[in-house]
């Protein structure tokens, strides 16, 4: 019986709820103004690292001349060791 009673309620309340919502007029002063939105934010530079740069010079230096290089005596006599040694 209770819960008879309180399914009963429920519904006709809800029914009135929704009656009342959909035919009752809205009137513009119960609208909100609509908020501005942010500006965005401003974007993002990164900064440039120049140890990073130098780096990658050496870096690229390095293997160009061990290219260019590599085995190029430029027919230079040996030194000897000491200034009493053969010449060879």
């Amino acid at each position: 019986m209770r819960r008879n009673l309180l399914a009963i309620g429920l519904a006709c309340l809800l029914g009135f709820t929704s009656v009342t919502s959909v035919t009752a007029p809205v009137s513009a002063a119960d609208l909100v103004m609509p908020v501005k939105a942010p500006p965005p934010p401003p974007p993002v530079v990164a900064e440039f690292c120049w140890p990073c740069l130098l780096i990658a010079a050496g870096i690229i230096g390095g293997v160009v001349c061990a290219v260019l290089c590599h085995g190029n005596d430029n027919n230079v006599p040996p030194v000897p060791v000491s200034p009493g040694g053969p010449n060879i």
